[in-house]
């Protein structure tokens, strides 16, 4: 994906929620952004990469606009990039984007809560078979064998 493209998919996620004048400063900035770290010498992309998804991207911002109008620092359509804080705040100090580093620990923070919850489940299952191997089974096996042979009494 190229720079252009990049952006368009960013102003065309952005434009379902956002006014013209949060979408223009966004796009604006990710523009400026992408063109201050390839003449930094990254390749155009190696930051596209890092931005990750431009729709998922588009959502980081919608949601951020969308805490601040709730919270009552300002209504969602004058908020969107601020320009001395960076990203909605600042970059690491590695010069990452927060949402592209953050996006990738809620990702593994998920997966590593799903594998433990299975993990949970397959625990108990086996402690439940082990209480029904030790007592429910012996007891099934007198049952049926008394079936079988108080059949014959009669």
């Amino acid at each position: 994906m190229t720079k252009n493209e990049f952006l368009e998919k960013l102003r065309a996620a952005l434009g379902n929620d956002l006014s013209g004048a949060v979408i223009q400063d966004n796009v604006k900035y990710y523009k400026s952004y992408i063109e201050e770290e390839v003449s930094r010498g990254r390749s155009e992309e190696e930051v596209l990469e890092e931005l990750g998804d431009p729709w998922v991207l588009a959502q980081t911002v919608i949601d951020s606009v969308a805490a601040r109008s709730y919270a009552g620092e300002g209504q969602a359509e004058g908020y969107g990039y601020e320009p001395d804080k960076g990203f909605y705040g600042s970059y690491g100090e590695d010069g990452a984007c927060p949402s592209s580093a953050g996006d990738k620990w809620r990702r593994l923070l998920l997966i590593l809560v799903i594998i433990s919850i299975v993990m949970v489940l397959f625990a108990a299952l086996g402690g439940i078979m082990v209480f029904a191997g030790r007592f429910l089974i012996p007891l099934l096996i007198v049952v049926v064998l008394m079936r079988t042979f108080g059949n014959k009494r009669e």
